[in-house]
């Protein structure tokens, strides 16, 4: 605390961007205007409280902050900024890339076909949505084509069987957000990587939720008949 002092001023105000992007969210403004309003309030609040000018502003937004102080605590300070991130951000457009490929030449489509009628998941459909959105999460090395393309194949056959569109949904978040904090390739994983400094081969042992979600939810789907949900 007596490091942070000398180095910040500690002030209330600094909750306010904070506090004004919740406030975004719940009015339900569009992502990219809510982050930018919110940097350029963060970026005023810098200045005001703690003092600093724009250039400076300017600088840490690109370079990361660099403490001044030569403590171990101040250490802890010395990171963040855009070109910290620009590898992260290489393997994230790289990852999105991969996905695209796979989804506009059919490889995604061939792989849910095949898989949705072997005989093992041959009407059950939950366990079939929850197995495609693990594949689709290690396939595509992202989160949102591991969603978004299973439930377009997918959302006929949930609702011919009793199922809601709320009951895909879940299985496909589940089974995507689950594996890709297990999977090193994904972009959720690079995030962690370049904020952390953790990989996936460190954190994966002891990530005893998503193991549970994921492991749980394909044994509930497949117990689950198809037949006996038509009055849901």
């Amino acid at each position: 605390m007596a490091t942070l002092k000398e180095l910040f001023v500690i002030s209330p105000w600094l909750l306010v961007p904070v506090g004004i992007l919740f406030i975004l969210i719940v009015l339900r403004v569009p992502l990219v205007p809510a982050l930018g309003l919110n940097l350029l309030l963060s970026a005023v609040v810098a200045m005001v409280v703690q003092g600093i000018d724009w250039a400076s502003v300017i600088r840490f937004m690109s370079g990361g902050y660099t403490a001044t102080a030569g403590n171990e605590a101040a250490a802890m300070l010395n990171k963040g900024g855009i070109i910290a991130f620009g590898n992260i951000i290489e393997l994230i457009l790289l990852a999105s890339a991969w996905a695209t490929v796979m989804q506009h030449i059919g490889v995604l489509e061939l792989l849910l076909g095949k898989l949705a009628n072997t005989k093992l998941l041959k009407g059950r459909i939950c366990a079939t949505g929850t197995l495609l959105a693990v594949l689709m999460s290690v396939l595509t090395c992202a989160i949102i084509p591991a969603v978004l393309v299973p439930s377009l194949w997918l959302k006929d056959q949930y609702t011919a069987t009793g199922y809601r569109p709320e009951h895909l949904s879940r299985d496909l978040v589940e089974g995507s957000f689950a594996v890709a904090a297990l999977v090193p390739w994904t972009n959720l994983n690079f995030i962690v990587l370049g904020t952390l400094g953790v990989g996936a081969l460190q954190t994966t042992p002891y990530n005893i939720f998503s193991w549970l979600v994921v492991i749980l939810g394909l044994l509930a789907g497949w117990r689950r008949q198809a037949s006996r949900v038509q009055n849901i």
